[in-house]
């Protein structure tokens, strides 16, 4: 029996490929559960599910952020860009089951608050 080998990956066998989903209602259908477990540094004081706005006060150090779709859309983009890189290993969501909101759990849509309002991933 011969043990399988792993090959690194090298940019000539790399295959490249772009997926079209409805960001929006995805990141609509993460939103509606965030209030519910909105638990660790950044605390929730208002959401409107409608506009699809949610106001936060970071409980480290009392600044307020608002964070709406174009700001989700753009930490989306940041954690997917994480995630091919190979990066964000802790969390439940990956790119193969990103399109599913119901595979997010709080820490997953805590982290895409973080891109959408910090650029990064800073907490947890």
């Amino acid at each position: 029996m011969t043990a399988a080998t792993k090959t690194k990956p090298n940019k000539k066998n790399l295959v490249k490929f772009t997926i079209t989903f409805d960001a929006d209602q995805l990141l609509k259908d993460i939103m509606e559960s965030f209030p519910e477990y909105a638990q660790y540094n950044f605390c929730i004081t208002h959401y409107d599910y409608d506009k699809v706005e949610y106001k936060f006060t970071d409980d480290e150090d009392g600044k307020k952020y608002v964070c709406n779709l174009p700001k989700l859309r753009k930490g989306l983009q940041l954690m997917l860009r994480e995630f091919e890189q190979g990066k964000l290993p802790g969390l439940s969501v990956n790119l193969d089951n990103f399109r599913d909101a119901g595979q997010w759990d709080a820490y997953d849509t805590h982290a895409l608050i973080q891109f959408a309002m910090l650029g990064e991933c800073i907490y947890g």
